[in-house]
Order: C-alpha cells, then structure tokens, then sequence
C-alpha cells in the first residue's frame, strides 16, 4: 500500500508533467487556430480550394487539441487537489485546517465535557471531510455512537478496510473537493435533497402539446417562408409568440419552480458523478461499505453515478434556454425549457426517494473515510474489543488521544461490576479529570468502530453521561448550583428510564457548601448504586470524606488516586493512577508558586 508521502509526491510529479504538457499543447492550439483563420480568409480571397480544406482540417485539429487541453486542465486540477488532500491528512489536528468544526454542544450529554465537538476536539482531529453533508455525518456518529456490538464490530471492519484503502480515500476526497460550489449548493447544504413538490408537468396535456405547439410552429414557419408575404409572415410571428405567452401563463410557475430547484446544479453534479463512479467501481469486502455500495443502485439496478450525470445533461440543456438569441427562438419555436422541465420533473419524481439515500451513502463513506484516516495516521493504537455479556471496561496503558505522543502518560484501569462506582481523588492539576476524559473520548471511538489510545482496550457498548464542566446562565437566570441539579436530573431520568449509563462525574455539587455537597454526593452515590438499570460510575473528587463509602460498600465503591512526588523540594504530579486516597495536597504551594500568598 502507497503511504501518504508517495501519493503526494506522485501527484506532484503529475502535475507538473500535466503542466509541461498543457503548455505545449496551448502552444500548438493557438498556431493551428491562427493557420485555420489565415487558410479560410485566404480561400474567400482567391477561391483556391487546397486552402479550405487545409483552414478546415487546422480547424478540426485545433478543436481536439481544445479537449485535450480541457482533459489536461481538470488532471492538473485533480492533483492539485489530491495534494491538498494530503496536506490536510499530513498536518492532521493543526490549526491551519479550514475545514475544522469548531460549534459546541452544551446540552449534549458527553460532547462538550469530553471534547468531542468544539476547538482543539476529537472532531477536529478526525475531520477531512470537504461537504457539509460529510461533516454533519461525522458529526451525527460522534455523537450518537452505536450501542448495538455486531453493527460495532462491522464498524471496526469498515474502518481497517478504508485505512488500507488509502489511495482511495485520497481520490474520494479529492473528487469532493473538486466540486464546483456556489452559495446555498448541495455541497453546502446540511443535507441533500431536491425542494420541489408541484408534479404538474408530466400529464397528458402537456405531453399532447409538446409534440403538438413545435409541429404547429414548424409548419406555420415553413408557410411564411414557402409565401414569401409581409402579412402572413408577420401573423406567424405574432401567432408564435401568442401561443408561447399562453403556454408560459400556464405553466410559468412550475418552469419557474424547476428553475429555483436546480439553479446552477449541473456543474456540482457533474462533479458528484466522479464520485459516485469511484465508489461503484470498487471492491469492499466489509458488510457495512457493500451496504452502503448497495444504496447507490436505483430501484431500476441503474447506477447512480450514470443517473446523475443524465440529470446533470438535463439540467444543462435547460439551463441552454436562457442563451440569449438560441433561448429565445428555442423556447417560442419548440417550447425549449418546458420540454426539459418536464423531463427533470419526471426524474425528480421517478428517483425522489433514492436522490437523498445515494447522496446520504456519499455523505457516511466521507465520515467512514475520516476514520479510516485517523486509524491510518495513529498507527499505535489499537482496535478495542466489544463484549456483550461481560459489562466491564478494561483499559491497559491507556491515555488521551488529543494529548501529543510525546506528552501522553499511560494508566491501566478496569471496573469491577454492575452499578460499580470508583472514586478519584488527588491533588489540583495531578491529572484526575484528564484521566476521566481518557476513558469516556476512548469510549466514543470505541463505539464508533475506531482503533483507541491503549495498548488493549475492552467494553460493553453503553450511553455515556458526563458532568463536569456545568456552568452558570445569566440569559435564564440559573445559578451554577441549579445547573448542577439540572443536569444530574436528567441522568436520573435517564436511569429511571431503564436506560444503561456509563458515568463519568467530575467535582459534583460544587456549587454549594462543603457539608451539603458531601452529603448530598453520599446520597446521591447510593441512589445510583441502588437503581435497577445498569450504570457504571467514575467521579472524581476533593473531598477526601467521600472515600470513606469504600468502608460502606466495599463490593459496589473503589478508590483510586493520584499522588504527588518530592522533586528537589517541589511537589510535582507523575499523573500515575494508583488504588487507594490521596495522601498529598498542593494548593497551597502551588498559591505560593504564583505569588498569590506569602
């Protein structure tokens, strides 16, 4: 397989070998081009046969070199694009992408406290999609991972598939990304689809009158030709324009709403037909992507790269109508753009329901090639193992995926059992909510078929909850406590629901005195515990009495920690997690380090 760097060096080499060939083929375009004039002009000055047919054949000869100029434009085109396409991999988790997804989701019940969504995020890192409709599916897996472990598992398959395909993947994006795009588009657009809903064209009156109006106005042309007379000449003119006023009166609104439909469509679905072929015309073996493959095939076994390229045609020959000279006499004389209007609305009508499904097919192999990208780019990762009847999550050397490689610090982690619940403490900046987010950002690639930042990772697939950057509003007036109850309502909520939670809390009840906020963490702690729906819990805390429930519970309540070593007199963190409480404090110093206090 081609790593990355050969691609990019390959269509650098091609581009400028396209280069040096465009040029000279421009070169010899415009001396034929001027041999063609100069031969014609000469042949209407003396008549000399020998010259036409050289002005002739300069002609023909400047019009295929013409194609062979176009063919070499889009090649150089294309590679510029591939080139791009592998910058962007290259220089994967950069600030410099354009292309990032940088929007929050506060009210999401993981994205924003695990960093999934938003600047330097999971999403961000993952993201090479080119279309809106690949980025809005990315972002859709994200945050709705799968629960079901055989559509994981398939997942997983379809991710090392694709990250073996990586010359594929290059050419699909850089297709995307050759799509010709203007303002409110499809490949601008949330999702795809056609917003037309009249269907009044395709009747039999219609059908009646574009045979009949052309034949009648063909006949009635070559009658005032055939009577050479001012007056009958002059009543065709004006009966041709009567009969296309009427038809227009008629049937204005429905052209007009085919004209809003598909304004400026064709060159972007030229472009989407590139990449429908590039996915027909490849072999998967994964069970999610032959899917996939199969929902790019008409009702009709027609392929859709073969049908969008005929509504591309379509839309062309329409669009043809508004040629100033052409489209007028075309549209008096053979009713040009209802003629085309009718068609496409037989096509929208025809493919209506398998439009947005080839589209949305484009739209996850997009997504699906993001991750075969991260799982290519991270090659010491590891695809984790998804079990159904063990509920236990196993992590060994596990870190965070967003941490550089060179920072990252390992830690092996394992619950225990059903409605489980571990307790964290350690001192400030000791790494206690990084490890949190370790284990719930891992969770999400696992349950969307990604390779994980661990040496092994095991899992049952679960929704995943967190709490633990719950903040104020001044807008509605919710203080920062009342927001903390707001969210832990919803998870009991979702628990009473007899919906299974992997929970990951941080600080709990932090807005709200020490004596109310260790109580009410007790209690809430054995409320969870005692639910009958299925939930594992990871809460990190100050409040080192919370860790005396492990006396309680012993069976249900661990506690892990994180401690602070002596270095030279400094207390510094090693962010190794270990069982027991934490021993050491640091606020204080770290006050003192700052200048704060004295």
């Amino acid at each position: 397989m081609k790593n990355i760097e050969s691609i990019h060096q390959e269509a650098i080499e091609i581009t400028i070998d396209s280069k040096k060939k465009y040029d000279l083929v421009s070169f010899f375009r415009i001396v034929l081009f001027v041999v063609s004039l100069i031969e014609i002009v000469r042949y209407f000055i003396k008549s000399n046969t020998f010259e036409l047919i050289i002005g002739v054949v300069s002609f023909a000869l400047f019009l295929f070199l013409l194609s062979i100029s176009v063919n070499l434009s889009n090649t150089i085109q294309f590679y510029n694009n591939v080139k791009s396409v592998c910058d962007e991999i290259k220089n994967q988790g950069k600030k410099n992408l354009k292309n990032t997804v940088v929007e929050s989701v506060n009210d999401h019940h993981y994205a924003f406290d695990l960093d999934v969504i938003g600047n330097k995020s999971l999403i961000e890192k993952i993201n090479r999609c080119q279309t809106n409709i690949g980025k809005n599916k990315l972002k859709f897996f994200l945050l709705n991972h799968l629960l079901d472990p055989n559509a994981i598992i398939e997942r997983q398959n379809a991710v090392k598939e694709l990250s073996g395909k990586l010359e594929w993947c290059v050419k699909f994006l850089a297709n995307t990304k050759s799509i010709q795009s203007k303002v409110g588009d499809f490949k601008k657009q949330d999702k795809w689809t056609f917003n037309y809903t009249d269907f009044r064209l395709n009747s039999k009156t219609v059908q009646f009158l574009l045979i009949a109006i052309p034949i009648l106005n063909v006949i009635l042309i070559v009658l005032a030709f055939t009577i050479k007379s001012t007056l009958i000449s002059s009543l065709v003119f004006f009966v041709l324009l009567l009969i296309s006023m009427i038809i227009n009166k008629l049937y204005g609104k429905s052209i007009n709403e085919i004209v809003a439909t598909v304004d400026n469509k064709a060159n972007e679905l030229k472009g989407y037909v590139a990449v429908f072929t590039l996915i027909e015309q490849e072999q998967f073996n994964s069970k999610e992507e032959i899917l996939l493959q199969q929902k790019i095939i008409s009702k009709n076994n027609e392929a859709a790269s073969v049908l969008i390229k005929k509504l591309s045609g379509l839309i062309d020959s329409f669009e043809s109508g508004n040629i100033m000279i052409f489209g007028t006499i075309f549209n008096v004389v053979f009713l040009w753009k209802l003629q085309f209007a009718v068609r496409i609305e037989k096509f929208i009508f025809d493919n209506s329901n398998e439009l947005p499904q080839w589209f949305d097919a484009v739209a996850e192999y997009e997504a699906l090639i993001c991750f075969g990208l991260f799982a290519y780019q991270n090659e010491g990762f590891n695809y984790p193992i998804c079990t159904e009847n063990v509920r236990v999550v196993t992590a060994v050397n596990l870190s965070h995926p967003l941490i550089s490689k060179n920072a990252r610090v390992y830690n092996n982690f394992s619950t225990i059992q059903n409605n489980n619940v571990t307790i964290i403490t350690g001192a400030n900046m000791t790494g206690k909510s990084t490890f949190l987010r370790s284990i719930g950002i891992n969770l999400v690639l696992a349950m969307n078929g990604c390779p994980v930042c661990a040496e092994s990772f095991s899992f049952y697939p679960i929704s995943i909850f967190t709490s633990m950057r719950t903040s104020d509003s001044l807008s509605d007036g919710s203080s920062y406590f009342n927001a903390e109850i707001k969210r832990l309502k919803i998870l009991v909520d979702k628990l009473e629901n007899k919906e299974p939670q992997f929970i990951i809390l941080d600080e709990i009840l932090k807005g709200t005195n020490s004596v109310d906020k260790l109580k009410g963490s007790e209690l809430f702690l054995e409320k969870i515990m005692k639910m009958q729906t299925f939930n594992t819990c990871l809460i990190a805390t100050h409040d080192l009495d919370l860790t005396k429930m492990e006396d309680l519970y012993p069976n249900t309540i661990v506690n892990y920690c994180f401690e602070l070593y002596n270095n030279n007199g400094l207390l510094e963190p090693d962010y190794k997690l270990q069982r027991g409480v934490t021993k050491s404090m640091n606020a204080i110093d770290l006050m003192r380090r700052n200048k704060i206090i004295d």
